[in-house]
Order: structure tokens, then sequence, then C-alpha cells
């Protein structure tokens, strides 16, 4: 199928040796999960543990990788919708509580190791910092919401 293909496909050019290719694929990626995600929720799993997590958690990756992945996290950070997504469809469900965690509390994980990483770069750790951010104000506006609603619910009861 094309699904099949084109995430093949993805994943063989998110290790390609050509930074042009990789950015491109990762741009494909971004555009995916922010359009595509319910169809698109192993792959998606496969894409950010196999690749994106690797890469932040490994002392061989480069600086130049670190940074391609760091800007993929800190595009997804800023979308409230696909944060909350991962997190109810990775992190929320009883049978994916496991020791390794929930998509979301390691993708949280391995930006939290890059900010206290000995010998990271600073612009590295900015960016990781920036994602966390986003992350915890995606939550915070989440948990203020539902909050309103709540109250809101229980003073017409």
């Amino acid at each position: 199928s094309i699904r099949v293909q084109l995430c093949k496909t993805l994943l063989k050019n998110c290790v390609s040796e050509l930074r042009s290719v990789v950015e491109l694929s990762l741009e494909v990626f971004v555009s995916l999960i922010k359009g595509f995600r319910e169809f698109l929720r192993g792959e998606i799993e496969i894409f950010i543990t196999d690749i994106f997590l690797r890469v932040l958690e490994s002392s061989s990756s480069t600086f130049e990788r670190k940074a391609l992945v760091l800007k993929v996290f800190s595009r997804i950070s800023k979308d409230r919708t696909t944060i909350l997504e991962i997190f109810l469809n990775y992190d929320a469900k009883a049978d994916v509580m496991s020791s390794a965690g929930g998509l979301l509390e390691r993708i949280v994980n391995a930006m939290v190791k890059v900010t206290q990483g000995k010998g990271q770069d600073l612009k590295l750790k900015h960016s990781a910092l920036d994602s966390l951010q986003a992350v915890l104000a995606c939550i915070y506006k989440f948990v203020a919401d539902y909050r309103r609603v709540a109250e809101k619910e229980a003073a017409e009861a």
C-alpha cells in the first residue's frame, strides 16, 4: 500500500547521510503527524522511538542530527492537539504503561537528558528547553480548560 511504502521510504531517508534528504523527510513526517496522525498511530510510534529517540539518546549522534530531531520535536510541541493526542494515544492507555514509559514521557525524558548533558552544545540545550516549555504549556492549557469546564458544570448542577 502507499502508506507502507511511504513509511519505509521515510524511515530510510531519515537516516540518510545527506542532510537535505533528512531535512525533507523530517518535514514530510511533521506534515504527516499533523494531518494524518489518526491513520498512522503505529507508524508514528515507530518513527519516534526507532529514529528520533535513538538519535537523541545516542552519544555517537552528531550535533547536526540531534539539532534536526529537536527541530521536529519543537514543531510538534507547539501544536497542542498533537501533544494531547500523543499523550492520549500512547501514554494514557493501560496497555502502554510499561517500564519504558509512554511515548510523550519518553520524548520529554530524552529532551531533559539533552538539557542536562555534559558537553552538549548550548544551542541543543536551548532547543530542548524550548520544546519542553511548549509541551508544559500545552498540558497546562489543557488542565486549565478542563478545570474551567468542570467548575462550570459543578456550578450548574
